[in-house]
């Protein structure tokens, strides 16, 4: 065996076989093979010459080149799409934000409440938006992670000079990487809310005690002609009295506005979610040129490196 052959011994499942035979072939005298049948030389492969890092990166990585294809084409399909999406959230908040003012919130949040103070169940209206805001955000971070990998799989390689538009390459994927990392944040905080009023809930107490107590007495007489005589005397006595009504009053506030908070914050980045969509589209569409031909029309984006 040459110092340039090596032992593999594979345990990949039959779907690679098509892979190993091309690579490997079989170790003839091998005492390893009869244990491990796929106990094989690897083949001497000539790689193919490519001037080109990107061409040949992808000559030796062909999954990669049809990726590459997929992802690119994606993007441009993507791109096609944020006007409308931005147009999607604005009709989302006409159809589900109906109230913007925080005080008209605070009374209608607080009727809820006070309906069944000792049961208090979820905000619907807050839990609603919750969900679509969600969804919108997590479609959101696919979109950006997307058009972050379209830019990067077209920056051509280093080369001195001609780099203006590596620059505005550079300066889409920043504003690109900077609001996913917002919106990732965003995204972390919105299960705070669930456990944030529950905390608040908890605390409201508005149950009414009653207090009662009964009192019998009995008095007796004895003497005279008319005989013994008893008399008795039953006297019945309830209190009721509401208790801790100062702190109901501090925990309803607690829970209301916290409703209102999440309620108005919740709105406001379904309407950054919108302007999001619109300020990418209008970041990318206005430098789209340089993005996709960052050194005109005769250099094609080359291996990418950022």
């Amino acid at each position: 065996m040459s110092s340039t052959d090596a032992l593999c011994c594979s345990d990949f499942p039959p779907m690679n076989d098509a892979i190993c035979s091309s690579l490997f072939q079989p170790i003839e005298g091998c005492a390893a093979t009869s244990v491990y049948p796929r106990c094989s030389v690897v083949k001497k492969i000539s790689r193919p010459q490519a001037t080109n890092p990107k061409d040949l990166f992808f000559s030796l990585n062909p999954m990669s080149s049809s990726y590459s294809t997929t992802v690119v084409a994606s993007g441009a399909v993507l791109l096609s799409t944020l006007s409308q999406r931005a147009m999607h959230i604005q009709a989302l908040l006409q159809q589900h934000v109906s109230e913007r003012v925080p005080s008209k919130l605070r009374v209608r949040f607080a009727q809820a409440v006070l309906a069944a103070p000792s049961a208090v169940g979820s905000n619907t209206d807050v839990q609603g938006l919750v969900t679509i805001v969600g969804d919108e955000i997590a479609q959101l971070l696919s979109a950006l992670q997307l058009l972050q990998l379209w830019i990067q799989l077209q920056v051509p390689k280093v080369e001195d000079g001609n780099n203006f538009g590596v620059e505005v390459q550079k300066y889409a994927y920043v504003h690109l990487k900077e609001s996913h990392e917002k919106w990732q944040k965003t995204w972390d905080s919105l299960a705070e809310y669930c456990s944030l009023r529950a905390t608040a809930v908890e605390k409201l107490n508005m149950k009414a005690s009653s207090e009662s107590s009964t009192t019998t007495t009995v008095t007796s007489s004895k003497g005279g002609k008319e005989g013994d005589e008893e008399k008795s005397v039953t006297a019945k006595v309830e209190k009721q009295s509401h208790t801790g009504s100062q702190v109901a009053a501090d925990a309803l506030a607690a829970v209301v506005e916290l409703d209102v908070k999440w309620y108005m914050n919740l709105v406001r980045a379904l309407e950054g979610v919108r302007d999001q969509y619109a300020v990418t589209d209008d970041v990318i569409s206005k430098n789209k040129e340089k993005i996709e031909l960052p050194r005109g029309k005769n250099d094609r984006a080359g291996f990418n490196m950022f």
